[in-house]
């Protein structure tokens, strides 16, 4: 039987809203949006919906952001390159990098469409092999699974509209994806007041699904998420909210990007920084602890499970205790 301690912890813990208080999203965040070629009026508009939601998502985030556009022409890739140097060399808490526009394959070698000359996996690969922060990359046009397994690696989240290169027609994940990170309550799944990369994915996905089933249309993309840092990426059909279900082939990608938001909750802000650092450590050895179960025996296993929901619901409780007296956060909560 679970000890009485633990039971108490593990009632204040078992719900969808408090695992969702276990993600984090510092707002020492850099945005870097890169809008590609339009090559139609079509779908310059398209893409210039998407850049705009990022840019309203990132001010609600507290967020910077800068957009490399059109307006750029031939140093498109020159202001791209200048931009991750820089945080090469100084990085945020977190990089967003986003590819909003169209994208080839010629069964060699990716590229991203630029007004002037393209990008390439090889080149962003090397442009970030230096950067040592947090990375979050999203390509949401065609063809950016290549992109995406190259950027692959520790500390990394990559979302990709495309399972390969080979997918290389006009995408509809991106629009979607773009409308539910800054918080969109039909994206929220877990009904935490905040949508992570996850349930940006998830949503966007299935909205890509249900287009090409009203349009009787066989689909021509079909989005990965990778964040164990395989390269290898995991579909949407996988997860069961934002679970994987049952009997799903190992390893499935989605820890990493189910603690992760662009925009926080209220809430969620009111955690100080560190609180937010220690409760993912914590909620990484609860998922370790599980993992060991049968190893440990139910005895070690509970006592060791103890301590850890022990720590976890102090640190509910003191975030509790702050709001019952009214007392804000150090400066340091945003950062």
């Amino acid at each position: 039987m679970l000890p009485r301690c633990a039971t108490a912890a593990a009632a204040m813990l078992d719900s969808a809203t408090l695992h969702a208080r276990l993600m984090r999203s510092p707002s020492a965040s850099q945005v870097v949006i890169a809008r590609g070629a339009e090559g139609t009026e079509e779908y310059g508009v398209v893409f210039a919906k998407q850049v705009a939601a990022w840019e309203a998502a990132a001010q609600a985030a507290g967020a910077r952001s800068v957009v490399i556009g059109p307006e750029a022409g031939e140093k498109a890739l020159e202001q791209l390159r200048g931009h991750l140097q820089k945080h090469s060399q100084s990085p945020p808490d977190r990089l967003w990098l986003v590819l909003i526009g169209h994208g080839t394959f010629d069964g060699r070698e990716a590229k991203f469409n630029l007004t002037g000359p393209d990008l390439t996996p090889t080149e962003l690969k090397a442009l970030l092999t230096d950067y040592a922060g947090e990375l979050v990359f999203v390509h949401s046009g065609s063809a950016g699974q290549p992109f995406a397994k190259a950027l692959a690696g520790e500390k990394r989240i990559t979302v990709s509209a495309t399972k390969s290169g080979d997918e290389v027609f006009y995408t509809r994940f991106g629009e979607p994806f773009a409308e539910a990170i800054s918080g969109l309550p039909a994206a929220d799944l877990d009904q935490d007041a905040q949508v992570s990369i996850l349930e940006a994915f998830l949503f966007a996905a299935d909205r890509v699904r249900s287009w090409y089933e009203e349009q009787e249309r066989i689909a021509t993309e079909h989005a990965i998420l990778d964040d164990n840092g395989d390269g290898i990426g995991t579909r949407a059909e996988v997860f069961e909210g934002v679970r994987p279900k049952a009997g799903a082939p190992e390893p499935v990608d989605g820890t990493q990007a189910r603690r992760v938001a662009l925009v926080m909750s209220a809430e969620e802000q009111r955690l100080s920084a560190s609180e937010r650092r220690r409760r993912d450590e914590l909620e990484a050895q609860v998922e370790a602890l599980k993992s060991r179960r049968e190893q440990l025996g139910e005895e070690a296993y509970y006592s060791e499970l103890e301590q850890v929901l022990v720590e976890l619901a102090r640190i509910i409780t003191g975030q509790r205790e702050r709001l019952s007296e009214g007392k804000e956060p150090g400066p340091e909560a945003g950062r």
